[in-house]
């Protein structure tokens, strides 16, 4: 009788489990799946060991090699003919190469980290080999230098989250919320889009706002400026804002553009975008907003190099 009793019950909390399931599964809000492996590298460099030595010797007696690698660790592809390599803190001359030695493309592409079928494929791995550099003076004793390998690359951020349209956005409830902070969800880059918050800008019109970080450990320049120094190039970032929605949203911050894209500078590795989104509706829905930054990246390794007397 007992255990009638007890399996009876045990139906009926299964039978409860499924249909309040259902229940939620029918009401349930569109969400997004995690489109980006996420991160905050884009092109890392780094010297392969002994590549240049610790220790040379002058005279020209020891030649060597200088092997740059650089692996695309980030979610956005660079073209060979978007990138550079430039070795500076020693002179050109001294090791029997010109100015124009010291600069040097990859021979590839650097394809982007991606998923594929589930799994997470590396981005390129490639090198750049300066080769011949020889110390040809002579030295009293032990000098020290310092070779810098510094790259400077085009690159970008991709970032979606979902507005929420409604045919009125002061109702509480229903199918999503217009007055609140989105989750945002932005590709490996060391630009990162974070603070995403949309709200109702009156009858027919939204508003949101949200922040770009820089979080990576070099400098922001103008896309396509090869990282010149002119303070015109320095901490510009171009913006698009894509909604899909009529005429798109118009970004009252961004310079140069038509209204939901232009350039925006930077001030202490951050800026705050404003932007309102005209929309008429008859029904309620959530709507895909692709947001997509560009900018020239700068970022470097250092070593030591000793020159000593060959006696």
């Amino acid at each position: 009788m007992k255990k009638n009793i007890i399996f009876g019950m045990i139906i009926i909390l299964f039978v409860f489990v499924i249909f309040a399931s259902g229940c939620k599964k029918g009401n349930q809000q569109q969400t997004i799946e995690k489109p980006f492996i996420g991160g905050t590298d884009g092109v890392l460099i780094s010297f392969m060991e002994g590549f240049p030595p610790d220790k040379v010797y002058d005279m020209g007696q020891n030649p060597f090699n200088i092997d740059v690698q650089l692996r695309n660790n980030g979610e956005w592809e660079v073209p060979k003919d978007k990138i550079k390599v430039t070795i500076k803190g020693i002179s050109p001359a001294d090791f029997g190469k010109t100015a124009s030695d010291f600069v040097k493309n990859p021979n590839e592409d650097l394809l982007k980290k991606r998923i594929t079928s589930g799994t997470i494929v590396d981005g390129t791995t490639t090198h750049i080999i300066f080769s011949g550099l020889n110390y040809g003076s002579g030295v009293a004793g032990d000098t020290h230098l310092t070779i810098r390998a510094e790259e400077c690359y085009d690159y970008g951020t991709t970032a979606t989250t979902l507005l929420c349209i409604k045919k009125n956005l002061l109702e509480e409830g229903g199918v999503c919320n217009p007055n609140e902070q989105k989750t945002i969800f932005s590709s490996s880059a060391p630009l990162q889009i974070t603070n995403f918050i949309e709200s109702p800008a009156g009858k027919g019109k939204i508003q949101f706002v949200f922040t770009i970080n820089h979080v990576g450990t070099g400098a922001v320049y103008k896309e396509g400026s090869w990282c010149d120094e002119n303070i015109l190039n320095q901490n510009k970032v171009y913006v698009n804002v894509d909604t899909g929605i009529g005429n798109g949203a118009y970004c009252g911050t961004l310079i140069g553009g038509s209204g939901h894209d232009g350039e925006i500078t930077l001030y202490n590795g951050e800026a705050t975008i404003m932007c309102t989104q005209d929309i008429s509706t008859e029904s309620d829905y959530e709507k895909p907003v692709m947001i997509t930054l560009k900018y020239a990246y700068k970022d470097h390794v250092t070593t030591d190099l000793t020159v000593s007397h060959l006696s």
